[in-house]
């Protein structure tokens, strides 16, 4: 019921969704105080700066991404190969 859903609701969900649902709210709830956490950080800090930052700056923008390459693809799953262990075999063996 904190979660704010139907408790006829809960008894139709597995205890793996149930689980995902409760993780699922815990990062929002954690999200959420980060949030007012830094707003808080923000209001103290302002005033007390000599030249305050333009708010232009301080906006988060999505930023353009290229397409990786298949050469980067590559590297990139060779890299989580030897991570992870496991041995690298070329097609010309």
């Amino acid at each position: 019921m904190s979660f704010g859903f139907d408790p006829d609701g809960f008894w139709n969900k597995t205890p793996r969704v149930i689980a995902l649902i409760c993780a699922g709210k815990q990062a929002l709830f954690t999200r959420e105080y980060n949030e007012r956490a830094l707003m808080a950080w923000q209001i103290a800090y302002f005033p007390r700066s000599k030249r305050p930052v333009p708010l232009r700056q301080m906006m988060a923008r999505d930023r353009e991404r290229k397409p990786q390459s298949p050469e980067q693809m590559l590297a990139i799953a060779k890299q989580w190969t030897q991570l992870m262990g496991g041995a690298i075999k070329s097609k010309e063996t």
